[in-house]
C-alpha cells in the first residue's frame, strides 16, 4: 500500500512532466499533459485518503477511539418525547410505530 506522502510525491512528479509536456508541445504530448494532470487529481485525492485512514490507524492503535464509537452509526435518530402529533401518526402510517395516546388538552384544563 502507497503511503500518502509516497501519493503526494508522485502527483507533484505527475504535474511536473504534464508542464514538461506542455511545454514540448504538440497534439500527442497535449493529450499526455491532460492524462498526467487527471492522473496528479487522483493521487492527489487517494493521498488524501490514506492520510486520513492513517491518522485513524494510529488513534486505534493509541486507544483514543473507545469501542463505543467504532462501529456502525445508526442512519437516524428519533427523540420520542418531543416529537409533534403529526410526526407520530406520519409514523404510525410508513413505519407501523404504535404510541400511547395522552390528552394533555384534558390534563391541563384541570
Amino acid at each position: 500500500m502507497i503511503s500518502s506522502k509516497n501519493c503526494l510525491l508522485l502527483s507533484l512528479g505527475l504535474i511536473i512532466i504534464a508542464i514538461l509536456l506542455i511545454i514540448i508541445g504538440g497534439s500527442v504530448a497535449l493529450t499526455a499533459a491532460c492524462l498526467c494532470f487527471a492522473g496528479s487529481g487522483a493521487l492527489y485525492m487517494k493521498s488524501i485518503y490514506q492520510a486520513d485512514f492513517e491518522e485513524f490507524e494510529r488513534q486505534v492503535m493509541q486507544g483514543e477511539i473507545n469501542e463505543e464509537y467504532a462501529g456502525d452509526f445508526p442512519e437516524f435518530t428519533i427523540d420520542l418525547d418531543n416529537i409533534s402529533e403529526e410526526d407520530q401518526e406520519v409514523l404510525e402510517r410508513l413505519m407501523g410505530m404504535t404510541f400511547e395516546k395522552t390528552n394533555e388538552t384534558e390534563e391541563t384544563d384541570k
